[in-house]
């Protein structure tokens, strides 16, 4: 509720990173697979987060090797992957490669587990 109801973008983030992050970390695989999900779509929307069409393929990728009949899945694949759409494919991954290079401390450790930092030299926490 916090991520859609929240008064202001901190409780949005708070939402993400210590909810939905906690749950993909900890959970089972069905949790897993809803909070991949779920987190593909705030990093897709940018909703409390900055949009980043990398970390939201990750994390689609993410939630369809855990449960890959999900109707979360199945929703977002094709809308994160440009499917559809005139080269959204071609342009879906170019936006996708120049995304990962913009990607926050906080945003790549919750993907990427907390002692991981991307070989940048421009990392800037949030």
């Amino acid at each position: 509720m916090l991520l859609y109801q929240g008064e202001d973008d901190r409780d949005k983030q708070e939402a993400v990173f210590d909810l939905l992050g906690p749950l993909w970390w900890r959970g089972d695989t069905a949790t897993k697979a809803w909070a991949a999900g779920f987190l593909a779509d705030v990093f897709h929307f940018g909703n409390g987060v900055p949009a980043n069409a990398f970390l939201a393929k990750v994390w689609v990728d993410r939630a369809a090797e855990a449960e890959p009949d999900n109707a979360d899945v199945l929703r977002m694949r094709p809308l994160i992957d440009g499917q559809g759409k005139l080269f959204g494919a071609t342009r879906a991954a170019r936006q996708q490669a120049r995304d990962r290079d913009t990607v926050d401390l906080r945003s790549w450790q919750l993907t990427f587990g907390f002692d991981s930092v991307p070989d940048r030299q421009d990392m800037q926490s949030v």
